[in-house]
């Protein structure tokens, strides 16, 4: 007799699921198990979601739009440390949400047909946003292209969950948007308007 139970949940429970696992687990986190700890069979979870991608997709629709919204809103440009800082840092506090993000969109930066370059090149736009109110306002000096600084920025997210684990004795703490932060005030210096 089939376990109808197991095909009770819906698409809100996978997203639970996912997102709980993803954030403990990093994007690498077993699909099988989001399946299991949403109450569904396999089937349903790749019927709903065909792919890892269009599951992470669907979990960052709601960030994306919110990164859409602080830009029609200036939301960088009140921001104490200026507009690319404060730009900067609100992306890679939202790489930080899972394990495996800034490495997915590094992907997408350097392969155009990467299921993750349409996402990367949003990402590239917004960048271009504030990269120009910056230019205007002085406080960004010509040459310095928004391609190149997301991917320096995303980078330093990247780095940071490579070597974070081994930065203290036993301590296997992933990184966090203080340290990379600090990371990002260091390298946007040489980015400053003399």
């Amino acid at each position: 007799m089939p376990d109808v139970g197991r095909n009770r949940g819906g698409t809100d429970e996978i997203l639970e699921a996912a997102d709980r696992i993803f954030g403990r687990d990093g994007l690498g986190a077993s699909m099988r198990e989001i399946a299991r700890e949403a109450g569904v069979a396999d089937a349903v979870l790749y019927r709903r979601f065909p792919t890892r991608d269009d599951l992470v997709f669907r979990l960052l629709a709601d960030d994306e739009r919110k990164l859409r919204r602080q830009i029609e809103e200036g939301t960088a440009l009140g921001h104490p440390e200026g507009i690319l800082f404060g730009w900067l840092s609100e992306v890679n506090r939202f790489l930080l949400r899972y394990r495996g993000l800034a490495e997915a969109v590094l992907r997408g930066l350097a392969t155009p047909d990467s299921p993750w370059a349409p996402f990367a090149t949003r990402l590239v736009d917004f960048t271009r946003q504030h990269v120009e109110l910056a230019r205007s306002n002085g406080s960004c000096r010509r040459g310095i292209w928004p391609r190149e600084m997301l991917i320096i920025s995303v980078s330093l997210v990247s780095a940071g969950e490579c070597v974070r684990p081994f930065w203290e004795d036993g301590v296997r703490e992933p990184v966090n948007d203080v340290e990379v932060d600090r990371w990002l005030r260091l390298v946007l210096a040489g980015f400053e308007q003399p």
